[in-house]
């Protein structure tokens, strides 16, 4: 699926919400749900749009196919090793910094 940053689509995971549960799903299969730079870019946009909503009580994370998420992909984990601007390491701590506010406002 291809990406636009300023839409509601995401690149390999979905992203639902029903009543009050908003529900996200790792989409690469292939790579047993291998989180690539661009699947971090559309996470860390869903993320954002869970924690903007203020109907959405529960988040539910998951992935589609046999395996959860078996961490970053190899390609990722070489451009970091090299130093590559893919991704923007100021990119990966916004991430987290979105995760563990989601996380913090969990009692909202």
């Amino acid at each position: 699926m291809a990406q636009d940053a300023n839409s509601n689509t995401y690149y390999d995971l979905s992203y639902e919400k029903a009543e009050q549960i908003a529900t996200i799903t790792l989409d690469n299969p292939e790579k047993l749900n291998a989180m690539t730079a661009r699947m971090l870019e559309s996470f860390s946009r869903a993320i954002e749009e869970v924690r903007r909503d203020d109907d959405v009580r529960v988040l539910v994370l998951t992935g589609r196919g046999r395996g959860f998420c078996t961490g970053a992909d190899t390609e990722l984990l070489i451009a970091l090793a090299m130093g590559s601007p893919y991704p923007a390491p100021s990119k990966n701590r916004a991430d987290v910094t979105a995760c563990s506010r989601l996380a913090g406002s969990a009692s909202k």
